[in-house]
């Protein structure tokens, strides 16, 4: 784990809204803010423990929070991001 994942993950991880019974669907970030709270000056050999919860999901948007925290108990990162969803509806195949 580097600083280039870590923020890929806070910004990758799927909303809470796509884990919903139904079709699969689709996500897109509209706005994101990571907070670094550590500059992991060496590269982390470890898991990391991340929080991913929405409190808000309307008309096709949705607001996710997520927390990164590495084993020792250090908060890694904190994001904040905002995201467009949509059902996915995959084009038929063509002959």
């Amino acid at each position: 784990m580097d600083l280039a994942l870590l923020v890929a993950m806070c910004d990758g991880w799927a909303p809470p809204v796509m884990m919903l019974a139904g079709p699969p669907m689709l996500a897109a970030t509209i706005d994101l803010t990571v907070h670094l709270f550590d500059p992991l000056l060496e590269p982390l050999n470890d898991w990391v423990a991340v929080s991913n919860v929405s409190n808000v999901a309307n008309d096709g948007y949705v607001n996710t929070e997520t927390e990164a925290w590495a084993p020792d108990g250090r908060l890694l990162a904190q994001a904040r991001q905002l995201s467009a969803y949509l059902p996915w509806e995959p084009e038929a195949p063509t002959a």
